[in-house]
């Protein structure tokens, strides 16, 4: 194309600069290009040679001239924006355009970042665009005031691709603030806290520890060697994984030190020279499993020890049981010899069976509980169910057992079991430890 000198300012090979060649000016109040300001041709010039989107709008009616790269983001308006006036071209979003103008024409330049605009650009109902653009006045011949240049580009991709990801990081906070375990990070060598959840604030009583380190934040924990466990981790780069560990945790300003249980793992965060700069904190309370699993383990060795007194106290009456047995079974036994024999056997079975009852109770087992019975009883026949249950051993081992009873018809209210086993246990025990042949008073 041969290119009239006196329209050397629309020179190139750009889309626009041979539209503006061929466009009818005549509908235009700007009218032919040859009649332009050399003002005008110079920012058209300036215009059409720059790869950035820009346009300037000139005259009364702010004719819009423009290049290849804003015809991209006219869409449909294009080709019929050229030589428009701006407001025409843009009407459905003039009210948020013309503070603007009036400001560029009058002399100054706002600047508008990522600005929210709701465009017709092809779609019937419009589409909502963002943009970061400057108005700039441009003067003519005599240092008016003709019109306004625009250097301006389209964020829309930018501004929906930051919101995705504060959206996705307004997520990932959620989860991270409603994860059942604690959890916290710290950076630096002086383990400076960076972020904590919920859950990490209730472990240590709600304390603000954002931007302090540990140290200050839970003096309580260093003598108890968590720093240093820190600092070991810092250095080494590698991990610390802690099952069940006691640490005494100040949970309220002015409180006691509690008793609390955690798992946990301190896992070293690297940075991309491969360095340490700063550590994962993450764990679970286990307070409450510890303790139960403590009260298990107390319950058993209870029901281990009371399980071992009973099967003491159910040998007891096997002696007696057993000499009776043997006197029945004697040929040269007396009828009355045979009698007691039998209310031996009776009052010893009978001892047996309460016995068992608590064998058979599992919740005072575990408990270490026993149930009494309470009920008259006589201090002579306490005494003789004792003694009873206590000769056989005595006999076996030669003791002569001397017994003082001042008041036998004395009476009292108590569990003639429950006082056997306790005269029995002593009288067995003295006849173990007094030498074959003593005296037991």
């Amino acid at each position: 194309m041969n290119v009239d000198v006196r329209h050397a300012f629309l020179a190139g090979d750009s889309v626009v600069a041979k539209l503006m060649h061929e466009h009818d000016w005549a509908c235009s109040s700007l009218g032919p290009p040859s009649q332009w300001p050399q003002s005008l041709r110079s920012v058209v010039n300036l215009v059409l040679g720059s790869a950035f989107p820009m346009f300037v709008a000139w005259g009364p009616q702010l004719c819009q001239l423009y290049n290849d790269a804003y015809r991209d983001l006219l869409g449909d308006k294009h080709p019929r924006a050229l030589g428009s006036p701006l407001y025409e071209v843009w009407s459905e979003i003039r009210h948020e355009l013309e503070p603007l103008v009036e400001r560029a024409l009058k002399g100054g330049s706002p600047y508008c970042e990522n600005l929210p605009l709701r465009m017709q650009r092809g779609r019937a109902d419009g589409d909502d665009a963002w943009f970061t653009f400057s108005y700039s006045p441009v003067q003519d011949e005599q240092g008016a005031i003709a019109g306004i240049f625009c250097a301006v580009i389209e964020t829309t991709k930018t501004v929906i691709a930051e919101r995705r990801l504060l959206a996705e990081q307004a997520r990932l906070h959620s989860f991270f603030q409603q994860a059942p375990g604690f959890v916290a990070v710290l950076r630096g060598p002086r383990h400076i806290f960076e972020t904590v959840n919920h859950a990490y604030l209730q472990l240590i009583g709600l304390r603000d520890p954002i931007g302090k380190p540990v140290h200050e934040v839970l003096p309580e924990v260093v003598e108890q060697g968590f720093t240093a466990l820190l600092d070991s981790v810092y250095a080494k780069g590698k991990p610390f994984v802690g099952n069940s560990v006691r640490v005494m945790l100040n949970r309220t300003p002015t409180g006691t030190p509690v008793e609390t249980f955690v798992d946990f793992v301190y896992q070293p965060v690297f940075a991309a020279d491969g360095t340490v700069d700063g550590i994962f904190v993450q764990g679970h309370d286990v307070t409450q499993q510890h303790n139960a699993q403590r009260a298990l383990r107390e319950a058993d060795r209870q029901k281990d020890e009371f399980l071992a007194t009973l099967a003491h106290e159910l040998r007891n009456p096997l002696a007696p049981i057993r000499t009776a047995a043997q006197l029945l079974s004697s040929s040269a036994a007396s009828t009355d010899a045979k009698e007691r024999a039998v209310d031996v056997i009776a009052r010893q079975v009978g001892h047996m069976s309460h016995l068992l009852d608590d064998l058979i109770d599992i919740a005072r087992i575990t408990q270490r509980r026993l149930s009494l019975k309470k009920e008259p009883l006589r201090v002579g026949d306490v005494v003789d169910a004792a003694l009873e249950a206590a000769r056989p051993l005595a006999d076996a081992r030669h003791h002569a057992l001397v017994v003082h009873v001042a008041e036998p018809q004395t009476s009292f209210v108590g569990d003639a079991v429950r006082i056997t086993q306790v005269l029995s246990n002593v009288l067995n025990n003295a006849c173990k430890y007094t030498d074959p042949g003593g005296r037991i008073v």
